[in-house]
């Protein structure tokens, strides 16, 4: 295997820029140049660079491009530090305070776990070259499509696992009447309709499925998820208005990071329960 293909895989495994770093034993700038190389090749997205980028550096370089042109940025590390700002007037200390919730919603880490001191010009170079808005939008589809997929599989080979194969196994034990009636009619209204009615499941549909079979699915995801199914069942409603407007790109909608975010938390959240069915 060579190094292209190599990075390759680790980004697949969902290792970040700093473990690849430490698992080849090259330079930072290297691995860069390896992951362009891998894009180039279609082995790769920009998408998957842009995520590789460790969540507390990416949360640190967003603050620092929203507001290093304003006082806010010089007080958010003494906020973070526990330190009281100086000198805010009430709207910049709302603005502060927004920008806390931001980068926890956003990014899942609180102010105080950002690398303040340990800035690192080559991983803010990759972010400035990879957090492109019209790139990651471009792997928007893409990555929605391939939730939906990996989702799709990962309900029906559980159920089917749990409740047998058949109509009277899964179908009718797994998923309720109302939900069944409506793939069904969906179904029929297509033009060119797919062999099976499940292909028309949609992440409301998911939702619905999850949440009526929750101790039947708990199992295949993390501690944290299990504990708290908020964490997993909560996006799926925006997921599928922000999958709604990918597939009307019509309307123009902009798509925010926190929904770049939220649909590669929950690509990586199936990924990993699949492996365990």
């Amino acid at each position: 295997m060579g190094r292209i293909e190599e990075i390759a895989k680790l980004i697949n495994n969902g290792q970040n820029l700093l473990e690849m770093q430490a698992a080849m034993q090259v330079t930072l700038h290297t691995i860069l140049d390896y992951l362009r190389r891998a894009y180039g090749r279609g082995l790769i997205s920009r998408a998957e660079i842009y995520f590789a980028i460790p969540s507390r550096h990416r949360a640190l370089f967003f603050l620092y491009e929203t507001y290093h042109v304003t006082p806010i940025y010089k007080q958010l590390k003494a906020f973070a530090n526990g330190e009281e700002p100086m000198a805010l007037s009430a709207q910049d200390r709302h603005l502060v305070e927004n920008a806390e919730k931001l980068v926890a919603e956003t990014f899942n880490v609180t102010l105080a776990e950002l690398p303040w001191g340990a800035w690192d010009q080559e991983l803010y170079k990759a972010y400035r070259e990879f957090s492109n808005e019209d790139f990651l939008r471009a792997d928007l589809y893409q990555d929605i499509a391939t939730l939906e997929i990996k989702f799709n599989r990962f309900i029906r080979d559980v159920l089917v696992k749990h409740f047998g194969k058949g109509e009277d196994g899964w179908w009718r034990k797994g998923l309720k009447a109302d939900l069944r009636a409506d793939l069904v009619s969906t179904r029929e209204m297509d033009e060119d309709p797919a062999e099976d009615a499940f292909c028309y499941l949609n992440f409301i549909h998911i939702k619905v499925i999850l949440e009526s079979n929750w101790s039947v699915f708990s199992g295949y995801f993390s501690k944290e998820i299990i504990k708290d199914k908020k964490k997993l069942l909560g996006p799926l409603t925006k997921i599928n208005s922000i999958r709604n407007q990918v597939m009307h790109p019509i309307k123009n909608a902009r798509h925010t990071y926190a929904d770049f975010e939220l649909i590669h938390t929950c690509l990586r959240d199936v990924e990993a329960a699949s492996q365990k069915v």
